[in-house]
Protein backbone atom coordinates (compact mmCIF):
# COMPACT_ATOMS: atom_id res chain seq x y z
CA UNK A 1 0.00 0.00 0.00
CA UNK A 2 1.42 3.39 -0.96
CA UNK A 3 0.84 6.53 1.06
CA UNK A 4 2.42 9.67 -0.34
CA UNK A 5 5.12 7.57 -1.95
CA UNK A 6 5.93 5.42 1.10
CA UNK A 7 5.52 1.72 0.46
CA UNK A 8 3.57 0.51 3.49
CA UNK A 9 3.32 -3.20 4.09
CA UNK A 10 0.19 -4.33 5.89
CA UNK A 11 1.25 -7.93 6.50
CA UNK A 12 3.67 -8.52 9.38
CA UNK A 13 5.24 -11.70 8.01
CA UNK A 14 5.93 -10.13 4.61
CA UNK A 15 7.55 -7.12 6.30
CA UNK A 16 9.68 -9.38 8.50
CA UNK A 17 10.84 -11.39 5.47
CA UNK A 18 11.73 -8.24 3.54
CA UNK A 19 13.57 -6.86 6.58
CA UNK A 20 15.66 -10.03 6.73
CA UNK A 21 16.37 -10.04 3.00
CA UNK A 22 17.10 -6.31 2.66
CA UNK A 23 18.96 -6.10 6.00
CA UNK A 24 16.83 -3.10 6.99
CA UNK A 25 14.97 -2.46 10.24
CA UNK A 26 11.19 -2.18 10.26
CA UNK A 27 9.36 0.99 11.18
CA UNK A 28 5.87 0.14 12.34
CA UNK A 29 3.28 2.87 12.27
CA UNK A 30 0.26 2.07 14.40
CA UNK A 31 -2.66 4.24 13.41
CA UNK A 32 -6.37 4.61 13.93
CA UNK A 33 -8.77 5.77 11.19
CA UNK A 34 -10.48 8.07 13.71
CA UNK A 35 -7.22 9.63 14.92
CA UNK A 36 -6.87 13.33 14.07
CA UNK A 37 -3.06 13.26 14.38
CA UNK A 38 -2.86 10.19 12.12
CA UNK A 39 -4.85 12.04 9.44
CA UNK A 40 -2.70 15.14 9.90
CA UNK A 41 0.49 13.12 9.44
CA UNK A 42 -0.97 11.43 6.37
CA UNK A 43 -1.69 14.85 4.84
CA UNK A 44 1.57 16.58 5.77
CA UNK A 45 4.42 14.46 7.10
CA UNK A 46 4.01 11.43 4.84
CA UNK A 47 3.79 13.59 1.72
CA UNK A 48 7.11 15.32 2.45
CA UNK A 49 9.76 14.11 -0.02
CA UNK A 50 12.43 13.98 2.70
CA UNK A 51 10.30 11.62 4.78
CA UNK A 52 9.37 9.48 1.78
CA UNK A 53 13.00 9.14 0.72
CA UNK A 54 14.26 8.53 4.26
CA UNK A 55 11.74 5.81 5.08
CA UNK A 56 11.93 4.05 1.70
CA UNK A 57 15.75 4.08 1.77
CA UNK A 58 16.33 3.07 5.41
CA UNK A 59 13.37 0.95 6.50
CA UNK A 60 10.80 -1.62 5.66
CA UNK A 61 7.58 0.24 6.48
CA UNK A 62 4.66 -1.56 8.13
CA UNK A 63 1.32 0.07 8.88
CA UNK A 64 -0.99 -1.61 11.38
CA UNK A 65 -4.39 -0.46 12.62
CA UNK A 66 -4.49 -0.05 16.40
CA UNK A 67 -7.39 -2.48 16.78
CA UNK A 68 -5.55 -5.14 14.75
CA UNK A 69 -2.19 -5.35 16.51
CA UNK A 70 -0.70 -8.76 15.83
CA UNK A 71 0.00 -10.57 19.11
CA UNK A 72 3.22 -11.93 17.58
CA UNK A 73 4.80 -8.47 17.81
CA UNK A 74 4.23 -8.03 21.58
CA UNK A 75 3.61 -4.29 21.21
CA UNK A 76 2.21 -1.99 23.85
CA UNK A 77 1.19 1.48 22.77
CA UNK A 78 -0.26 4.41 24.66
CA UNK A 79 -1.73 6.35 21.75
CA UNK A 80 -1.77 6.87 18.02
CA UNK A 81 0.00 7.44 15.84
CA UNK A 82 2.75 5.30 17.34
CA UNK A 83 6.10 4.50 15.74
CA UNK A 84 8.08 1.45 16.72
CA UNK A 85 11.40 0.35 15.27
CA UNK A 86 12.21 -3.36 15.32
CA UNK A 87 14.60 -5.67 13.53
CA UNK A 88 13.75 -8.84 11.64
CA UNK A 89 13.97 -10.87 14.87
CA UNK A 90 11.23 -8.64 16.36
CA UNK A 91 13.64 -6.97 18.80
CA UNK A 92 12.29 -3.51 19.65
CA UNK A 93 14.75 -0.62 19.63
CA UNK A 94 12.72 2.58 19.81
CA UNK A 95 9.17 3.81 20.26
CA UNK A 96 7.50 7.21 19.97
CA UNK A 97 3.95 8.44 19.62
CA UNK A 98 1.92 11.49 18.64
CA UNK A 99 2.05 13.88 15.73
CA UNK A 100 5.53 14.41 14.26
CA UNK A 101 6.51 17.06 11.76
CA UNK A 102 8.73 15.84 8.91
CA UNK A 103 11.89 16.93 10.75
CA UNK A 104 10.78 15.37 14.02
CA UNK A 105 9.81 12.08 12.39
CA UNK A 106 13.15 11.79 10.60
CA UNK A 107 14.98 12.55 13.87
CA UNK A 108 12.88 9.98 15.71
CA UNK A 109 13.65 7.37 13.08
CA UNK A 110 17.35 8.24 13.14
CA UNK A 111 17.31 7.73 16.90
CA UNK A 112 15.99 4.22 16.31
CA UNK A 113 18.84 3.55 13.86
CA UNK A 114 21.29 4.92 16.45
CA UNK A 115 20.08 2.40 19.00
CA UNK A 116 20.48 -0.43 16.50
CA UNK A 117 24.04 0.74 15.72
CA UNK A 118 24.90 0.88 19.41
CA UNK A 119 23.44 -2.58 19.99
CA UNK A 120 25.53 -3.95 17.12
CA UNK A 121 28.74 -2.30 18.38
CA UNK A 122 28.82 0.42 15.71
CA UNK A 123 29.56 3.29 18.09
CA UNK A 124 31.14 5.63 15.55
CA UNK A 125 28.08 5.42 13.29
CA UNK A 126 25.78 5.92 16.27
CA UNK A 127 27.65 9.05 17.41
CA UNK A 128 27.63 10.54 13.90
CA UNK A 129 23.88 10.08 13.68
CA UNK A 130 23.34 11.57 17.14
CA UNK A 131 25.33 14.63 16.08
CA UNK A 132 23.10 14.86 13.00
CA UNK A 133 19.94 14.91 15.13
CA UNK A 134 21.38 17.53 17.48
CA UNK A 135 22.54 19.83 14.66
CA UNK A 136 19.74 19.33 12.11
CA UNK A 137 16.80 19.44 14.50
CA UNK A 138 18.01 21.51 17.48
CA UNK A 139 14.55 21.96 19.02
CA UNK A 140 13.14 18.61 17.94
CA UNK A 141 11.33 16.19 20.20
CA UNK A 142 14.13 13.63 19.84
CA UNK A 143 16.99 16.04 20.47
CA UNK A 144 17.05 15.78 24.30
CA UNK A 145 17.21 11.99 24.11
CA UNK A 146 19.92 12.27 21.44
CA UNK A 147 22.01 14.50 23.73
CA UNK A 148 21.52 12.06 26.61
CA UNK A 149 22.44 9.04 24.46
CA UNK A 150 25.50 10.80 23.04
CA UNK A 151 26.84 11.44 26.55
CA UNK A 152 26.07 7.90 27.67
CA UNK A 153 27.54 6.25 24.56
CA UNK A 154 30.71 8.36 24.74
CA UNK A 155 31.08 7.40 28.39
CA UNK A 156 30.51 3.71 27.60
CA UNK A 157 33.27 3.87 25.03
CA UNK A 158 35.85 5.98 26.89
CA UNK A 159 34.85 5.76 30.58
CA UNK A 160 35.48 9.52 30.62
CA UNK A 161 32.93 10.97 33.03
CA UNK A 162 33.28 14.36 31.35
CA UNK A 163 31.02 13.07 28.54
CA UNK A 164 28.24 12.54 31.09
CA UNK A 165 28.70 15.98 32.66
CA UNK A 166 28.75 17.67 29.25
CA UNK A 167 25.50 15.93 28.29
CA UNK A 168 23.83 17.08 31.50
CA UNK A 169 25.05 20.67 31.12
CA UNK A 170 23.82 20.87 27.52
CA UNK A 171 20.45 19.41 28.50
CA UNK A 172 20.16 21.76 31.49
CA UNK A 173 20.90 24.74 29.28
CA UNK A 174 18.73 23.85 26.28
CA UNK A 175 15.96 21.70 27.77
CA UNK A 176 15.73 22.51 31.51
CA UNK A 177 12.25 21.00 32.03
CA UNK A 178 12.68 17.91 29.86
CA UNK A 179 12.50 14.35 31.22
CA UNK A 180 15.94 13.58 29.71
CA UNK A 181 17.45 16.46 31.69
CA UNK A 182 15.95 14.97 34.82
CA UNK A 183 17.35 11.53 33.94
CA UNK A 184 20.79 13.04 33.38
CA UNK A 185 20.77 15.11 36.58
CA UNK A 186 22.83 12.52 38.46
CA UNK A 187 25.61 13.12 35.89
CA UNK A 188 26.33 16.53 37.39
CA UNK A 189 27.94 14.85 40.38
CA UNK A 190 29.94 12.32 38.37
Amino acid sequence: MRSGGIFWHTDVETALQESETAQKPIVIEICDPECTFCAQMEATTYTDERVIDFINHNFVALRVLSDRLPPSLYLKITGTPAFIIIDSSRKQYHQASGFHSPEDLISTLILGIVKIHFDKGKLKGALLLLDRIISDCPEGTSTPEAIYCRGFYKYQHSRDEMALREAYELLRKRFPENEWTSKASHYKTQ
